[in-house]
């Protein structure tokens, strides 16, 4: 199974990036876009993992003491790739989602689990293999983005998998974030 931990963008939310997804794709030569459906914040990426091993995580969740907290989408950004680029939307957030990430990470590695340890980037990605046509555009669509905001109150454990031939993340458990 190849399964992440994340928070995933409440519907009106989605229908914002859904519309700022179509103003990259008017800027873009080619690219593969993200099912706005699928929209998320990865914070932790487990890779794949025997469903044996899914207790183990999801007590890691139910275990790891939280408050919610408010997650603004701000810019576009992008990293390099070849062909093409992967473009995101960052994320700007308190120090709780970093505590939350540290936190998820540390208890993973204690059960044996091969965590990446990258620096966290907290983003939501747009597309892959992204070659943008129109710079000018795409410049402007950045100067006139509008940030928006929700609460995270729940991470949940996610696996990636193809359903009819589209990528599709499903939920397997969900854990409430905030006091004990």
């Amino acid at each position: 199974m190849r399964l992440f931990i994340a928070v995933e963008c409440p519907d009106p939310v989605k229908k914002h990036l859904q519309d700022i997804s179509q103003g990259v794709r008017a800027c873009a030569r080619s690219g593969t876009f993200s099912n706005i459906e699928n929209m998320h914040v990865t914070l932790v990426f487990l890779g794949e993992v025997d469903s044996k091993r899914v207790p183990d995580i999801t007590m890691v969740m139910n275990r790891v003491i939280s408050p919610s907290f408010d997650i603004e989408i701000g810019t576009l950004g992008s990293f390099k790739g070849h062909p093409g680029d992967i473009h995101w939307l960052g994320i700007n957030s308190g120090s709780e989602l970093f505590r939350l990430v540290n936190m998820l990470r540390q208890k993973l590695v204690k059960l044996g689990f091969d965590i990446d340890r990258k620096p966290f980037k907290p983003h939501l990605t747009l597309g892959r293999r992204i070659v943008i046509a129109d710079h000018r555009a795409y410049e402007n669509l950045d100067h006139t983005l509008k940030p928006v905001r929700f609460q995270a109150d729940e991470i949940v454990l996610m696996e990636s998998t193809r359903v009819d031939g589209k990528l599709t993340y499903l939920p397997l458990h969900r854990s409430r974030l905030g006091t004990p």
